[in-house]
């Protein structure tokens, strides 16, 4: 539904901006955002021939920081379609047109995509030389481990971690040291430095699950994998969400007024009609995703439940103590995702205390013992006790607390 939106989006402007009667000149400018459109909508023809006639069109400009940008892009989609030698010819004919102070941070882009380029040729000399005029320590990094220089690319990213960066740039190198160590066996050290980064981070569980992998913990490391999977989906709604808003704000309002004001009068009825239509369609996009928002606020999936960040702060091996706020905020997602549960042990169990009540989430949850009985305050023989008088409780027979586990997690 949003591509569909992001299109008529588009049309929209077209039409509305196109006067009638005449031709107009489309300028440099114009024709590289119209070129990045095709290009966004993996229609990679058009945006080739788009991209070059916004070259012509900035060659009589002798605009060369547009001819930088379209060779720049034009070598993108050469290099999207595995067609390496023109795209490494447009990139050295975008670096040409890259001269001046001015075009500092477009030559680092395309000293990256050179670099890409030559890395997926197999010729890493180069590509290590090209990442290194970038800046890009973390690829020279990858490039020396998978040339066996482990110990050197180590040298490369804590010498990075000395300057001083933004954190969002230091957890990107934590991240890619801790990479380095799993694949050398260095568990302890690639989980201090994964713990400098943020909960949030889209990769962190990833890396976790890697670790759980190595270690042979299979049920741990699939835990970490579907929390993985999860963020990625959540980050990706969120980038098509931003993606239309973003459309919506760089619709071009003060460059089409200007070319409206040299048209017909009989032209700005046609122009308010498709400008309302504009904010009727991010209107209506707003609304759609504030009603997606809503439905996930009443209700709560298992598969949510089992990513959420609630139900991982339960999981964790270290030491703490949940607040009665914490224990408020698992209970009320628990019950969102298991509406009935409650109902169906109470019928079984009218007497159920809070404890009960909370160690039976625990289990459902399949927290290990020794974890619920942290969270719970007792010993682990207590733990176990208690699900063996649970299991009496619920079916009048003596059992093990392993059979309390199994009938709880099936109720």
């Amino acid at each position: 539904m949003i591509h569909k939106i992001r299109l008529v989006i588009f049309a929209c402007l077209l039409v509305a901006c196109t006067p009638t009667g005449r031709e107009d000149i489309a300028t440099t400018g114009t024709l590289l955002r119209q070129a990045a459109f095709y290009k966004e909508q993996l229609q990679y023809l058009p945006a080739l021939e788009t991209y070059r006639q916004a070259i012509r069109q900035a060659e009589k400009e002798k605009d060369s920081t547009a001819l930088s940008l379209a060779y720049l892009e034009t070598g993108k989609i050469y290099r999207n379609q595995s067609l390496k030698p023109k795209a490494l010819q447009s990139e050295k004919t975008a670096l040409a047109y890259a001269e001046g102070t001015a075009c500092d941070s477009l030559r680092i882009a395309l000293y990256r995509e050179m670099a890409d380029i030559y890395a997926l040729s197999g010729q890493t000399d180069s590509a290590f030389h090209y990442y290194q005029k970038a800046g890009c320590r973390i690829r020279q990094a990858q490039i020396l481990q998978q040339t066996g220089k482990q110990k050197e690319a180590e040298a490369i990213l804590k010498t990075e971690l000395e300057q001083t960066r933004s954190q969002e740039e230091n957890a990107e190198l934590y991240l890619a040291l801790a990479d380095l160590q799993i694949s050398w066996g260095q568990l302890k050290e690639a989980e201090k430095n994964l713990s400098r980064l943020p909960p949030s981070h889209p990769h962190l569980y990833a890396a976790l699950s890697r670790i759980a992998q190595s270690r042979g913990d299979s049920l741990q490391a699939d835990f970490y994998h579907k929390s993985y999977l999860h963020y990625q989906d959540a980050l990706r709604k969120e980038m098509e969400q931003n993606q239309v808003t973003q459309l919506l704000r760089t619709s071009e309002q003060k460059e089409w007024e200007a070319r409206l004001s040299d048209s017909q009068k009989t032209q700005q009825g046609q122009m308010y009609v498709w400008i309302a239509l504009l904010v009727s369609c991010g209107t209506g996009a707003w609304g759609y995703s504030r009603y997606r928002l809503k439905r996930t606020a009443d209700s709560l999936s298992e598969t949510d439940f089992l990513s959420s960040e609630i139900y991982l702060r339960f999981h964790r091996k270290e030491e703490w103590k949940p607040t009665p706020k914490d224990w408020e905020e698992l209970l009320q997602a628990f019950n969102r995702a298991y509406p009935e549960f409650r109902e169906r042990l109470k019928r079984k169990i009218p007497k159920l205390s809070e404890q009960e009540w909370r160690m039976c989430c625990l289990i459902k949850m399949e927290v290990p013992p020794s974890t619920a009985a942290m969270l719970l305050c007792c010993t682990n023989q207590a733990i176990s006790m208690r699900r063996v008088r649970l299991y009496q409780k619920t079916t009048g027979e003596k059992g093990t607390p392993e059979q309390c586990d199994a009938f709880i997690r099936d109720f």
